[in-house]
């Protein structure tokens, strides 16, 4: 008796586009389409528009901070002052931004110290200032300004145990961008980065639904099941102890930062407790929250502007000044932005050429002579009409993935670097990054043994050659974010094995305990349309994709993994759901009560 693997994953759909038959890899494993980032679905949505940069200070930016030759760090106010508000004369005073929690809440807040007057270059004592000018008494300016300032004594406590070869590693994070919106919507920065030897992973998949899930499994090789246990996010205290591959890097020599823009869905703290202590050595979580403390403006229901700043720019401009600060050091830091990319599909566009500069000012700066850059995202868009696209359903499992090894790696390492080129159109996972990093520590001569992924046994180092033949379970990719059942045919929709799946999914959907408790029952109205994958040729397993419309009325996709023939007694195995009906208006405070009353 065949078995049938169901995978219910509901969001609106359109359906009925055909692909061309190219892949990124065809094998007995694995056959994943190559889709034109332009092709028919994505022009038939007319998302071809692109948003504009939105510049956030409505006067000239009066205040900056720099670092001298001596490493001494400076706040000037521009001289003369510039024309703001119809004058030239207003007071002004700086004041200490510092990390502040309450016992409750202790990754979430700031204190700000007395304000001094100033109205010459002063020099700073901490990192992070507000800066004021006011006139008689009315707030005309104000900004927040981060530098870095060089701890001595942490450099000597790091420099005892740094590597003698250092190879830093600096990830840029951009949420919710697959590979195809970043080549549609981020054109310049794409173009850069290939011509400067960025190697772009194509079958980079992720593993989980969220950014938190995919993050952390990229940061601790953890099973998605070890998380909670490991992790303890809804305890103070519990991210603390979570095994996140930062400390590794910290405990052997290198210096070590995270940052996150868009503070109110961080990743850390969004329905989650945060860290109770700095979980790296430089964490601009303060800062972030004092800027958007000045003023958001929204778009999108995000923060693109924190003040008379971008947010994402802010966290360019911090590890712009991380990496070069640490130019000479061992360095691991993670930059993540979802202000402009996370709930619109065109938004990324607005960011492209400032996003370009950024890694041409670390070329000309020399970071890519001594670091591995690693461009990636969680996933693919989740939100708006991409979503109605067979494309769409790729794409959101299908994150960009860019990386840049030094030429003195290039060099030095070469079967090393010629692994990465070769593994380009490999099935590629989060775990197999965790992985990567844990080569990196190796390669460093740290003495580190790498520990591997306790998620995936078999997943393997980009420094290494990924096997070709190679399936979504040998890399740790569950059914139901599998992209390995490469192109597909339409069904008949009255096909009685059609039928069935649809009437199951909708039983499946109606006992869904956060549906049980938040919704009234969805009845199936019809089936719109119906299409099966390839076979995958080593087990016959293939992917049968529903499209089915409910009273009340709303749309779904049905996910479906089978082996061979069907035949009609077959038994329904529930692997997953995916995202929730749109009867749950209220989401974020309805699942809330709901863990209230089960706990």
């Amino acid at each position: 008796m065949g078995k049938l693997f169901i995978v219910l994953i509901f969001l609106p759909i359109v359906y009925g586009i055909n692909f061309k038959k190219d892949y990124i890899l065809d094998s007995p494993k694995c056959k994943i389409p190559e889709i034109d980032p332009f092709n028919e679905e994505f022009l038939k949505i007319r998302m071809i528009r692109r948003d504009p940069y939105l510049r956030c200070n409505k006067t000239e930016i009066l205040s900056y901070v720099d670092r001298n030759s001596d490493n001494v760090t400076v706040l000037h106010l521009k001289k003369p002052f510039p024309l703001i508000n119809g004058t030239r004369s207003f007071d002004c005073c700086y004041s200490y931004i510092t990390r502040k929690g309450s016992r409750d809440l202790p990754d979430v807040g700031f204190k700000t110290s007395q304000c001094i007057p100033f109205q010459n270059d002063t020099v700073l004592t901490q990192d992070t200032v507000n800066v004021t000018c006011t006139k008689k008494s009315t707030v005309i300016y104000q900004n927040v300004h981060n530098i870095i300032r060089i701890n001595e004594t942490m450099i000597k406590e790091k420099m005892r145990n740094a590597p003698p070869k250092p190879l830093s590693v600096l990830i840029i994070g951009i949420d919710s961008i697959s590979r195809l919106n970043f080549i549609r919507t981020m054109p310049q920065t794409y173009a850069f980065l290939a011509k400067n030897n960025f190697i772009e992973m194509k079958g980079y998949t992720k593993i989980a639904d969220n950014t938190y899930e995919n993050l952390v499994s990229l940061l601790t090789g953890l099973r998605l099941n070890e998380i909670p246990q490991k992790c303890q996010d809804q305890k103070i205290g519990g991210l603390d102890r979570c095994p996140m591959i930062w400390k590794n890097f910290s405990s052997n020599g290198y210096i070590t930062a995270f940052v996150e823009d868009a503070i109110r869905i961080s990743t850390f703290n969004y329905n989650k407790m945060g860290f109770s202590e700095p979980p790296t050595d430089y964490y601009f979580k303060p800062y972030m929250e004092a800027a958007e403390a000045l003023g958001v403006r929204i778009y999108h229901k995000l923060p693109y502007c924190a003040g008379p700043g971008t947010s994402a720019e802010r966290v360019l401009n911090l590890a712009r000044d991380f990496v070069t600060t640490f130019k000479n050091q061992s360095t691991f830091g993670i930059f993540w932005m979802s202000s402009f990319s996370h709930n619109y599909l065109r938004v990324p566009y607005s960011m492209d050429k400032k996003v370009k500069e950024f890694f041409a000012d670390l070329k000309k700066e020399g970071i890519l002579n001594n670091t591995m850059v690693i461009v990636l995202s969680d996933h693919g868009i989740r939100f708006g009409e991409i979503r109605k696209t067979r494309g769409g359903w790729f794409e959101e499992r299908m994150p960009i993935n860019m990386i840049s090894v030094p030429r003195t790696f290039r060099q030095n390492l070469s079967r090393e670097y010629q692994n990465v080129r070769k593994n380009r159109n490999k099935l590629i996972s989060t775990y197999d990054m965790f992985v990567t990093l844990e080569h990196v520590l190796t390669l460093s001569e740290t003495g580190y043994k790498r520990k591997g992924s306790s998620a995936c046994k078999k997943c393997v180092s980009l420094l290494e050659e990924i096997p070709r033949d190679r399936s979504c379970e040998d890399a740790g990719i569950s059914t139901e974010w599998c992209t390995c059942g490469g192109h597909f045919r339409p069904l008949d929709i009255k096909d009685d094995f059609v039928e069935r799946a649809a009437n199951h999914a909708i039983d499946k959907l109606n006992n869904w305990p956060l549906v049980k408790e938040t919704c009234t029952d969805v009845f199936l109205s019809r089936i719109v349309s119906a299409s099966v994958s390839e076979s995958i040729s080593d087990t016959g397993t293939k992917y049968l994709f529903l499209v089915i419309e409910t009273k009340p009325t709303d749309f779904y996709l049905t996910t479906i993994k089978f082996n061979q023939i069907v035949p009609k007694n077959s038994t329904f195995f529930i692997r997953g759901i995916n995202n929730y009906p749109l009867c749950i208006n209220d989401y974020d405070n309805k699942l809330k009560n709901i863990q209230k009353k089960r706990s």
